[in-house]
């Protein structure tokens, strides 16, 4: 968030707070050294898509990796609408021991250095 002073009409960084909304915070213009009030106000913003799955069509699955301890798991998610399909016989990943998933690991993450 960059902020105007209303008084030497420069602009002022936001020093990373979190701001409330709809209440008045007051400030000291680090140019001009005024001080000032001011509220923050949020633009809610929405992203509408189609999801057939909801009306009656079909669940378009894609395959999710979830990664953790003692070992990762497979499952699927609905692109469309987010619903999550969790079955161990799906979930099952190529390998099962500790080591099999360090070595896995290990290799994943020479991938991610290329």
């Amino acid at each position: 968030m960059n902020l105007e002073c209303p008084y030497c009409e420069k602009e002022i960084s936001d020093p990373d707070e979190k701001w409330e909304q709809s209440t008045t915070y007051e400030h000291e213009c680090p140019h001009c050294g005024k001080n000032f009030v001011f509220e923050v106000e949020y633009i809610r913003t929405y992203s509408a898509n189609q999801a057939d799955c909801l009306n009656g069509g079909e669940h378009k699955y894609k395959d999710v990796n979830q990664y953790g301890w003692p070992e990762p798991r497979t499952f699927q998610r609905c692109v469309d609408c987010d619903h999550e399909v969790h079955n161990e016989k799906v979930s099952g990943w190529p390998w099962a021991s500790p080591l099999d998933w360090q070595v896995r690991r290990r290799d994943l993450s020479r991938l991610s250095r290329i």
